[in-house]
């Protein structure tokens, strides 16, 4: 028994590996998704998600929805023995219910996070949130983004400048590269990521604060570089990594998402009732060409 909850364990932590890297098979988005229209913001980003439905899920079970199968699962931890305040410990999945009626639940076909959250799969984003600890049941949102959440285009040359929207309501993900993310070589990555702060996490507090941080990640046969942007610091960002030059031109907070300072100065941002959502228009300029060994 012990033998097969750890199989359990490295299959579910491989497949949640995988939510947060490229896919296997470069996806190129729609130019409409990530690049400026006229300097300004992308037609599907200041459209905004369209509401596909909200379903109440009892934990454990699986729900199908027109689209796809969802299922959340976890347990409430109280503060003390007998309490009714606490905390839920949580995580939900989400697949497309074609590829799950063809070839049944597996790890391949799944994606996995943590409540409250939100995940990305084709062009769905589901949010999920606990509503009740007794019984435990959860609500699930999902919206139709109009984009992935990734995209991959070729390397730039020497001298080459490319600039386009990274966004939580669009695409979260762009690489440079040829050879999949497993695979050592010219690459370059840019990924925006959003969370709730660990004191707000599990509590779905109505006005969390939470972190949208730019990561960027060059990759050199083995000799990789990175560095990040987060709230305050995305504004004006400006970086160089080894064949690349990477500029933050613009950030636009998403709904219900508010970069408030307190009399300390110290930044928040601020959202209501969901993790931060924001865009980010960057500029990659490719600086020189390192010989490879291939």
């Amino acid at each position: 028994m012990r033998y097969l909850v750890v199989l359990l364990s490295l299959i579910s932590a491989t497949a949640h590996a995988k939510e947060y890297e490229p896919s296997e098979t470069p996806i190129v988005a729609p130019a409409g998704c990530v690049e400026p229209i006229e300097g300004g913001i992308t037609a599907p980003i200041k459209r905004g998600p369209k509401l596909i439905g909200v379903y109440r899920l009892v934990n454990g079970k699986a729900l199908d929805t027109p689209r796809l199968r969802l299922k959340a699962f976890g347990r409430f931890i109280p503060d003390r023995v007998g309490a009714t305040t606490g905390e839920t410990m949580a995580s939900f999945e989400a697949q497309l219910l074609p590829e799950v009626v063809r070839d049944g639940e597996n790890p391949e076909n799944s994606k996995f996070d943590a409540a409250p959250g939100v995940l990305r799969i084709l062009n769905y984003r589901i949010s999920l949130r606990t509503v009740s600890t007794k019984p435990l049941a959860y609500d699930a949102t999902v919206e139709d983004i109009g984009c992935t959440e990734e995209s991959t285009v070729p390397p730039l040359a020497a001298g080459q400048a490319h600039t386009f929207w990274v966004s939580t309501d669009g695409v979260m993900k762009f690489s440079f590269s040829k050879v999949p993310w497993y695979m050592s070589g010219d690459r370059l990555q840019a990924t925006l990521m959003s969370s709730l702060a660990p004191d707000v996490q599990q509590t779905d507090k109505v006005n969390p604060h939470g972190y949208l941080t730019l990561h960027w990640f060059e990759g050199r046969d083995g000799s990789p570089a990175s560095t990040g942007f987060t709230n305050e610091k995305l504004t004006g960002a400006k970086a160089t990594l080894l064949d690349y030059q990477v500029e933050v031109l613009r950030v636009v907070w998403g709904k219900d998402t508010r970069l408030l300072q307190d009399k300390e100065g110290y930044y928040e941002l601020v959202t209501k009732g969901g993790i931060p959502q924001g865009s980010v228009l960057v500029k990659v300029t490719r600086v020189k060409v390192t010989p490879r060994g291939y």
